[in-house]
């Protein structure tokens, strides 16, 4: 009967370990903590306007050590930029490399998508050529609202880590 426990035991401890060390599909790591999901496309002024980084985003990326300038702004023309931002959080090659603090500019255009029942920022990620040598390359980010107030989440890196940019319009 004992050797029955430890072995019911030790098997315990291997499925708690796999689902704590596993893919955060398995265990959601809440990077919406606090935010509500935008079920249907906003009109654009509900998203034009200046964004900057969240306190979770502070507080998630205590490496970067001026993480408060970044700034995002989204204009009704559709063209958005994206200045200050440290290249590891757009150029998943800087990610892993030591130059992922180096900050950059970007900039592009953007239109708003539903898809299932949320809706995102679809965009063309356009480096500036003097300040990095990364691929441009599209995506979209899901947009969700913070009371009145649109947020952009921009994952960042392998998605496992739970961890992503916040913007919340000002």
């Amino acid at each position: 009967m004992n050797l029955y426990i430890q072995r019911l035991f030790l098997y315990g401890l291997a499925v708690i370990g796999f689902l704590l060390t596993s893919c955060s599909r398995i265990l959601p790591c809440n990077l919406s903590s606090g935010l509500t999901v935008l079920e249907d496309k906003p009109e654009p002024e509900f998203l034009v306007g200046k964004y900057v980084p969240d306190s979770k985003t502070i507080e998630w990326f205590k490496t970067y050590k001026d993480m408060k300038h970044p700034s995002m702004n989204i204009k009704l023309n559709g063209v958005y930029e994206i200045k200050d931002i440290p290249a590891g959080i757009l150029d998943l090659d800087a990610f892993y490399y030591e130059d992922k603090t180096k900050k950059i500019d970007v900039r592009g255009k953007w239109k708003a998508v539903t898809h299932e029942k949320a809706t995102f920022f679809s965009v063309n990620v356009d480096f500036n050529k003097d300040q990095i040598n990364a691929e441009d390359y599209g995506t979209s980010w899901q947009i969700f609202s913070k009371g009145e107030k649109a947020v952009i989440i921009i994952p960042v890196g392998d998605p496992d880590e739970c961890r992503a940019v916040r913007f919340i319009k000002e």
